[in-house]
């Protein structure tokens, strides 16, 4: 029987690949995010994921990231060549603590991502068994705000990146250097999408026009956190079961809920 459970709780499939620099250089020490598990690449850029079987591996988005270098989202599909990746031109974008801006009025939010709405906005609240969402509506599109311990990994829907003719992306920092993915891409309709995300929580949207998608953009881009107490703060970037459990204490504890009188609140909370 012990045989029997260990053999169903084991990753069947594995993936091995590699990561290299521009000029083709093996890169070490660079976080690979895959399924349920990370993995750091060796001393020669190699690596190894693991997925519960077949299915799960072709469906499999997995996103790389080191220090000082664009992150990279491929399917694990892609991996059985070396993923380059190249030096960041950029700074990983770091949104503040909410209580360190002034003049918050009105702001939503659902886990540890809080958006400051301009007025006119509007807001719905709805709750799903595994999640929570937020609707935020502005003429022509919405963004939506969503969360719970069930909701995911953070990274997109295999289904909508394969339907993205570009995209680009870039870390963002929380100020405990917790790691998020922020996405934002077109459509091969010609749709505009973006996706800001971490473990559990996202903030996404798909409209058909590019002055709907930068209107939405001011309201992503406006993001401030929430305070977290100390012992859920991440010691470093990335992705572990410890933090996942981290997580699951702190949702079960009630942090994640809304305020009782909808999605938005009046102040920030410190």
């Amino acid at each position: 029987m012990g045989a029997a459970v260990a053999a169903l709780s084991t990753p069947a499939v594995s993936v091995r690949g590699s990561v290299v620099d521009p000029a083709g250089r093996t890169l070490a020490g660079v976080r690979i995010f895959g399924a349920e598990n990370e993995v750091i690449s060796d001393a020669r850029g190699r690596f190894k994921l693991a997925f519960r079987d077949a299915e799960e591996r072709d469906q499999a988005l997995v996103r790389l990231r080191l220090a000082s270098y664009t992150p990279r989202t491929v399917l694990a599909a892609a991996l059985n060549r070396p993923v380059a990746l190249s030096v960041a031109s950029r700074a990983p974008w770091r949104a503040p603590l909410c209580g360190t801006r002034p003049g918050l009025t009105r702001l939503v939010f659902i886990g540890g991502m809080r958006f400051v709405l301009p007025d006119g906005v509007r807001v719905h609240q709805a709750e799903v068994t595994d999640y929570a969402m937020n609707i935020v509506e502005v003429q022509g599109g919405r963004l939506l705000h969503r969360g719970g311990l069930l909701w995911g990994r953070g990274l997109p829907h295999v289904v909508d990146w394969r339907e993205l003719e570009r995209v680009e992306e870039r870390d963002a920092l929380t100020p405990w250097d917790e790691v998020v993915a922020d996405y934002r891409g077109v459509r091969k309709d010609g749709a505009y999408w973006r996706l800001l995300g971490r473990f559990g929580e996202t903030a996404e949207y798909t409209v058909p026009d590019k002055a709907t998608a930068a209107e939405l953009d001011e309201i992503v881009d406006g993001l401030c956190w929430e305070s977290l107490p100390t012992r859920y703060r991440r010691g470093a970037a990335g992705d572990s079961t410890r933090n996942r459990r981290q997580l699951s204490s702190r949702l079960t504890d009630g942090w994640w809920k809304a305020p009782s009188n909808g999605a938005m609140e009046p102040t920030a909370r410190h």
